[in-house]
């Protein structure tokens, strides 16, 4: 029986350098795969870390697989680092992550996958069944898995109505902690809590701190688009910051680095 272990996207995720960094979601629902790799190469040059691909709603196999190549094919074009050995524990070019909508979702050519569960849905579909479905496959293709508990917070946006997400309020600390505690005692080794793509309101910073714990990686999104907004969230000491909706509302490639530059400036800064 397989067992799922840390593997070397998950020792870079959790590498602890003292500052959050930043994830840029890629959605490939959203635009062509070219287009796609283009905005990957444009987040990672403004100072991304690592890339999600995927969204909100489902998306066929073909379209993700078909994105994931792509970007792969266009990180390999830039010859990242000496090694071209993807292998390395010291990932060449930043790590291609699976942030799925569903079960089909999937792409065996991605490093890893958020192997993850919707908390606080109120549909088993989310919370377990989905997982359950593509579980076997995953093990086949031995794409690193890594475990997630997944919170959606208010407003919650699309993913918290495709989601059926009883949205966890912005003064809901206790109840916070306790899906943390949750999590973690499901051997959830990363926590995913957002409040929505494109949410009019980021994710409350006393959320974050009630979420934060020493035996987890929190990562956190939504809403994010200014640097007082990224200042603001960074404050409250999550791992990682995922950067989404602002990079699709961008007009040119030169416009998403200079966005997200500006944004991972704040992270760098000494006045966190």
């Amino acid at each position: 029986m397989a067992v799922i272990s840390p593997g070397r996207v998950e020792s870079f995720l959790r590498q602890q350098i003292g500052r959050p960094r930043v994830i840029a979601l890629i959605d490939p629902d959203s635009q062509t795969k070219e287009e796609s790799a283009d905005l990957a190469l444009a987040a990672v040059h403004g100072g991304a870390e690592a890339i999600f691909i995927g969204g909100s709603t489902a998306v066929q196999r073909s379209v993700v697989d078909a994105t994931v190549t792509t970007i792969l094919e266009a990180f390999e074009l830039l010859e990242w680092g000496a090694s071209q050995d993807l292998n390395e524990i010291e990932l060449q070019r930043p790590p291609l992550i699976l942030f799925p909508s569903a079960s089909e979702a999937i792409s065996e050519d991605a490093d890893a996958i958020l192997f993850m569960s919707l908390l606080n849905s109120t549909n088993r579909r989310f919370i377990i069944e989905e997982q359950l479905q593509a579980t076997l496959v995953l093990e086949d293709l031995n794409l690193e898995r890594l475990p997630t508990g997944y919170i959606v917070t208010e407003p919650g946006g699309r993913v918290g109505e495709v989601g059926q997400a009883a949205l966890l309020g912005r003064d809901e600390i206790e109840q916070m902690s306790s899906y943390a505690s949750l999590a973690a005692g499901f051997g959830m080794r990363f926590l995913y809590i957002e409040a929505g793509s494109g949410a009019s309101e980021h994710v409350s910073p006393d959320l974050i701190r009630a979420a934060k714990r020493d035996d987890q990686t929190l990562i956190v999104g939504g809403g994010i688009r200014t640097p007082e907004i990224m200042r603001e969230v960074a404050a409250a000491g999550p791992d990682w910051i995922v950067i989404g909706t602002l990079i699709e509302s961008c007009t040119s490639l030169e416009e998403v680095t200079e966005e997200i530059q500006s944004l991972t400036e704040v992270l760098q800064s000494s006045s966190l």
